[in-house]
């Protein structure tokens, strides 16, 4: 099984100004059609470049900041406007819980989309039965790190045909109460013509800027990726 692959401390903690900066400039590509290949060839910046500012991975030079200004014929100012007042649409989700009784009670969890559903209580959740939050997190997160994972390889210019994520999410019961400790993600994925170890960068990238990842910061999460045969 492969090890674990951990990002350092200062990989774990993205500005926000740069993820905002990341996301402004692959809204700006995908408005105009543009593939990242595309985008290279019009702005002399390679796709491996512009792929990794994107991930917020690379925080672009001036030198960049103007290519891409020019690319788009916009003025470099262009690059840092606030999309929150743009005509992009908010996104909510909807989850509901309905308990009753006292702690020792039962509940009955639905998420809003009506595809998950079930009942849940302390005892379930303490015995890992029924639906509880902690699967219902690993669920989630396994979701947003492989979708994410996808683009990434995809936006690369690969062929993507199978990505496989199970999450291991880790719990105990102390003192403090019952607490999740850490989230083990192990990753397979059939993509031809990728070299293992530029499968595990792509998963780093992938666990540093999925939505999930950025929402739970308190929790060590470790990626294993490999190949399939």
């Amino acid at each position: 099984m492969p090890r674990p692959v951990r990002s350092a401390q200062s990989d774990d903690t993205i500005e926000p100004e740069l993820l905002r900066f990341a996301a402004r400039i692959r809204r700006l590509r995908e408005e105009r059609g543009q593939t990242l290949d595309e985008l290279a060839g019009i702005s002399t910046l390679s796709k491996a470049y512009l792929s990794r500012i994107e991930s917020a991975e690379r925080q672009p030079s001036l030198a960049a900041m103007f290519a891409l200004a020019r690319a788009w014929d916009l003025p470099v100012g262009a690059l840092f406007e606030d999309d929150t007042n743009s005509d992009v649409t908010p996104v909510e989700r909807h989850a509901s819980v309905e308990w009753t009784g006292d702690a020792d009670g039962e509940g009955y969890v639905r998420v809003g989309s009506g595809t998950v559903e079930g009942p849940t209580s302390q005892e379930m959740r303490h015995a890992g039965e029924g639906i509880n939050p902690e699967e219902l997190l690993g669920a989630a997160q396994a979701g947003c790190f492989t979708m994410t994972l996808v683009r990434l390889l995809s936006d690369a210019g690969y062929a993507v045909k199978q990505v496989s994520t199970n999450a291991a999410v880790h719990c105990q019961d102390g003192p403090d109460g019952f607490r999740i400790t850490r989230i083990d993600l192990q990753t397979e994925a059939l993509v031809p013509g990728l070299p293992e170890a530029s499968l595990s960068d792509y998963a780093m990238r992938a666990r540093r800027t999925c939505t999930l990842s950025r929402a739970v910061t308190g929790v060590e999460i470790a990626v294993s990726a490999s190949l399939a045969i």
